[in-house]
C-alpha cells in the first residue's frame, strides 16, 4: 500500500468517526465499537486452526470454546500457539482448565503444573479415579 492510499484510509476513518459522533448517541457508538472489538476477538488465529482438525474451524469461538482451545494448545501446540494462548487468555483461565480438564495428556499436565506451580493433587487428569485395591464389603 502506498503512502497516499494509507492517508486516504485514515482520512476516511476520521470522517466516518466524525459522522458517527454527529449522528448517533454516545451509548450507541460505544455499543457498535464494543461489538466490533468482540467480533475481532472471537476469531481464532489462522496459525492455530491446524489444531482443530475435527471441527469446522470457522465456528470455533475463543470465548465459548475456551476449554477446548486451551486444552488443544496445551497438548498439541507449539511455542507460537502458546504465545497466542497466553495473549488471549488469562493465566487464571489457563490454570483452571489445566486443573479441571480430564482429557489432557499426563505429559502435558506435568509440564504445565510445573510451569504454573500447580500442586499435582489439584490437577484432575493426574488423579487416579479407581482405588488401587478394591475392598469387598
Amino acid at each position: 500500500m502506498n503512502k497516499n492510499a494509507h492517508s486516504r484510509d485514515e482520512d476516511g476513518d476520521q470522517q466516518a468517526v466524525a459522522w458517527m459522533w454527529k449522528n448517533f448517541k454516545e451509548s450507541e457508538i460505544k455499543e457498535v465499537l464494543s461489538q466490533k472489538a468482540k467480533d475481532k476477538r472471537m476469531r481464532i488465529n489462522s496459525s492455530i486452526k491446524r489444531l482443530f482438525w475435527d471441527v469446522d474451524k470457522d465456528s470455533v469461538d475463543i470465548n465459548q470454546h475456551r476449554f477446548y482451545i486451551i486444552s488443544r494448545i496445551i497438548d498439541y501446540g507449539n511455542i507460537d500457539d502458546v504465545k497466542w494462548m497466553r495473549n488471549t487468555y488469562t493465566d487464571e483461565e489457563i490454570k483452571e482448565i489445566i486443573c479441571k480438564k480430564k482429557g489432557i495428556s499426563k505429559k502435558s499436565a506435568y509440564f504445565w503444573t510445573t510451569y504454573y506451580k500447580i500442586p499435582v493433587e489439584e490437577v484432575r487428569c493426574l488423579q487416579e479415579f479407581f482405588p488401587k485395591e478394591l475392598q469387598l464389603f
